[in-house]
């Protein structure tokens, strides 16, 4: 099996807004920075799932569908090969 994050929408309160979510990627992005800093492995995994999660309900509170994004992703690995990029262990 090739390693594979699953992305899952929250089923979000009606006070949650695309401008709060996008305030909560700023602030996870910050803690995960931070975690990364301070070399705290379990906490920077934890940040990194914030992340991810907190870009995605904005994302979905934007009106775009989580499979568009799971459809682009071999589109991204392209453009980043067709940059130079190489992928590890490939």
């Amino acid at each position: 099996m090739k390693n594979a994050i699953q992305l899952k929408v929250l089923d979000l309160p009606s006070t949650e807004t695309i401008f709060t979510e996008l305030a909560k990627v700023e602030e996870e992005t910050k803690e995960f920075r931070e975690a990364i800093l301070e070399n705290d492995f379990e906490n920077t995994i934890e940040e990194f799932h914030d992340v991810i999660q907190a870009m995605l309900s904005a994302y979905h509170l934007a009106g775009y569908d989580v499979k568009e994004l799971i459809k682009g992703q071999e589109g991204h690995f392209e453009k980043l090969k067709n940059r130079g990029w190489q992928f590890k262990n490939e």
